[in-house]
């Protein structure tokens, strides 16, 4: 095959596994997908190094499933990581940059900081627009879980 004779298997089971542990999340199996993200990581590490945007997507899976396993501290130190390497690799300007502001807004406001969490929820929008392509959907979801926070598009409190 191919493929499979220039190392491109590789790269699909890589990528294969990171994908099924966003499915295993989607199903309420963060266990499953905690496991299948942590495989993606050393692989994709092993492979390309700690300075790749697919090491810091895997580690943004990590952190996503151990939030949704209420190991919040944990995720904490996961999601920080993958914002790291992606400003390193991509910039901050860059929707997976955004994406992963998100990630460590949600776990803030599962750790009871919404101060926190405000700041990257603004950043996220910040990063979207400063990317040039508006994903309006993304801008919605940001905006709506500050309206939850009680704070308006900007960041400020709601009267």
């Amino acid at each position: 095959d191919f493929c499979l004779s220039r190392g491109l298997g590789d790269v699909y089971k890589r990528q294969s596994m990171n994908n099924l542990g966003h499915v295993r999340m989607d199903q309420g199996r963060a266990l499953d997908a905690l496991e299948l993200h942590q495989k993606a990581l050393a692989l994709w590490h092993q492979a390309y190094g700690p300075e790749h945007r697919r090491v810091a997507e895997a580690l943004g899976g990590i952190a996503e499933a151990l939030h949704k396993q209420s190991r919040f501290e944990e995720a904490h130190r996961f999601a920080d990581r993958s914002l790291s390497t992606l400003a390193t690799v991509v910039g901050t300007a860059h929707p997976d940059y955004a994406f992963g502001l998100v990630t460590l807004a949600d776990i803030q406001v599962a750790e009871g900081d919404p101060g926190g969490a405000t700041d990257h929820y603004q950043q996220a929008r910040s990063a979207l627009v400063d990317a040039g392509g508006i994903d309006t959907e993304m801008v919605e979801t940001i905006d709506a879980r500050l309206e939850a926070l009680g704070r308006d598009a900007s960041g400020t409190a709601d009267p």
